[in-house]
């Protein structure tokens, strides 16, 4: 249940959060610092992990959060919720600074590169693909949308 949830949140605040424009200078400041400085030099090692200083905190808040749904169910989940965060942080590294070999690392590394170097507004998925194929939000999707408009 935990790992379920982490991938609709990863979507949710990739697409939502980690892209969100506004009137307010100070929100997209927060926003660049947060998301945009990954996208301006996104090979860099040291932007590819999200910062111990907004990790530790939250993870304290969620475990807190999840425990409120009671040992049986809250706590395990978080700790799905918490090895999905991981995998995030790991694929995400291993998409900026590595080769990944193998059919899914490539098309892992291909979903994200895609959304770097070809369209923004797509693939907000890291490690899964699947929220945006429900949504309509993956590469493909966009480009198709994209020629039947032209058409």
């Amino acid at each position: 249940m935990g790992l379920f949830l982490w991938t609709i949140i990863e979507y949710i605040f990739h697409r939502y959060c980690f892209h969100a424009s506004s009137s307010a200078s100070w929100v997209n400041k927060v926003v660049f610092i947060m998301h945009g400085n990954h996208h301006e030099v996104p090979d860099d090692p040291l932007r590819n992990l999200m910062p111990l200083v907004v990790t530790v905190p939250l993870a304290v808040a969620l475990w807190y959060l999840f425990g409120i749904g009671g040992r049986d169910y809250g706590r395990p989940a978080f700790v799905g919720f918490l090895i999905g965060y991981i995998c995030y942080d790991f694929v995400h590294y291993m998409c900026h600074q590595s080769a990944m070999r193998g059919r899914l690392g490539f098309l892992i590394k291909r979903h994200h590169m895609l959304h770097h170097h070809a369209l923004e507004d797509c693939n907000f998925g890291v490690t899964s693909t699947f929220w945006d194929v429900v949504f309509r939000t993956d590469f493909r999707n966009l480009i198709k949308r994209s020629d039947a408009h032209r058409h």
